[in-house]
């Protein structure tokens, strides 16, 4: 995933866009289990700078209304 990111011509807040989609939410608990089993994360900066984005610009509020 780091040299999609590294080749994508745009560079979007989000790993796909400007708003979160499945990458992001799946991104955070890997990288979280990584540091927690003391991975080296070092070879992936633009992997490490998207879970840092996400600490200083929560993922917007997710509806809670029931299709009718």
């Amino acid at each position: 995933m780091e040299e999609t990111l590294a080749q994508r011509a745009v560079q979007w807040p989000f790993c796909f866009g400007d708003r979160p989609g499945w990458a992001d939410l799946h991104l955070v608990p890997q990288i979280s289990a990584a540091r927690r089993l003391e991975y080296d994360l070092s070879r992936y900066p633009l992997l490490l700078s998207r879970t840092t984005l996400r600490s200083a610009r929560p993922f917007p509020p997710i509806s809670t209304r029931r299709p009718t």
